[in-house]
């Protein structure tokens, strides 16, 4: 699973609520959502376990150092809220 498959994955799982909230912050409110949708990347990514080829999908993609879960985690949130930007964010129509 690379880091694109796995933000794929998430936009696929998140009710469209969800998706127009995170499109919709600023990017010094992502880390907010580490305690929550950063743990679920954790979990159902198998990232506890290891889960080399997204940690090195993620490595790869990533301009920061990636050392920890967490850092593949908020790396994700990243990317979501990138891709999401283009296609979920509110605008004005007038």
């Amino acid at each position: 699973l690379s880091a694109a498959q796995a933000v794929k994955q998430l936009i696929s799982k998140l009710p469209l609520k969800d998706k127009t909230t995170v499109a919709n912050m600023s990017p010094g409110e992502l880390p907010n959502l580490h305690a929550t949708l950063g743990r679920y990347i954790i979990n159902n990514f198998g990232l506890m376990s290891g889960n080399p080829e997204l940690i090195e999908s993620c490595r790869k993609a990533s301009k920061t150092a990636i050392q920890r879960e967490e850092d593949v985690a908020g790396f994700i949130i990243n990317a979501l809220w990138e891709k999401l930007q283009q296609t979920h964010r509110l605008r004005v129509i007038k």
